[in-house]
């Protein structure tokens, strides 16, 4: 019997994280995937928010993707997905919430907003971000590795990941690249996609330019 049990959505980047770090740990789970168009009856006993994912372990559930992560990671500390000294583990949250309250919130306002103008002003945060990754960020890490901290892969790759694995969907409908000026960002998201748990789970492009087509209209390009 798996040790855990997650339910998740395939196009849902927050369940995205903790599968990939389920596979990072090899831990053994079992997925149920969940429709989120047609959640199944009863799926708030499981899951409060109505929202995946959520695990279960044992007799008790986890939910919320960022929690989740460090739950694993702290019960299967093998390979340790955060930082040992305290001022990297405290960087490390610093990039996690960043990521919930700054460049995820961005990133979906640029999708679905329908005015243009607010598109035009989400685009222009979404660069500045970007740019403040690149600087702040990745352009920090350690000279002889590839990941934020380094040759150390974190809970932080984890959970910006797979927005960048959907990058096409707003370079396709907003057409919005990854800004020239990031190189070192471009050269994570590379070493990012070519890591086995990521291979593992990834989906083509257009698999996410078909998904979230709803989300960019009224204003999709044609």
């Amino acid at each position: 019997m798996a040790e855990i049990e997650i339910y998740s959505a395939t196009v849902c980047p927050f369940a995205h994280r903790s599968r990939l770090v389920l596979l990072e740990k090899e831990i053994d789970f079992e997925l149920i995937e969940i429709d989120l168009q047609n959640k199944p009856e009863g799926f708030t006993e499981i899951s409060p928010y109505g929202k995946v994912p959520v695990i279960k372990h044992g007799d008790e559930r986890v939910w919320e993707s960022a929690i989740i992560n460090e739950y694993l990671d702290e019960v299967f500390p093998e390979p340790p997905l955060m930082p040992v000294d305290s001022i990297s583990r405290a960087l490390a949250r610093i990039w996690i919430d960043f990521a919930n309250s700054r460049f995820v919130p961005t990133f979906t306002n640029l999708l679905r907003n329908p005015d243009t103008q607010q598109q035009k002003e989400a685009a222009e945060e979404l660069h500045n971000q970007l740019l403040f990754m690149e600087k702040e960020g990745i352009g920090k890490r350690k000279s002889d590795g590839s990941y934020w901290f380094g040759k150390s892969l974190s809970l932080v790759d984890l959970t910006l990941y797979p927005w960048f694995e959907r990058w096409s969907v707003i370079e396709h409908y907003r057409g919005f690249g990854l800004p020239a000026e990031c190189i070192r960002l471009k050269e994570w998201w590379e070493a990012m996609s070519q890591r086995d748990s990521v291979k593992a789970i990834a989906n083509p492009t257009d698999y996410y330019i078909q998904r979230y087509a709803s989300y960019a209209t009224p204003t999709a390009k044609s």
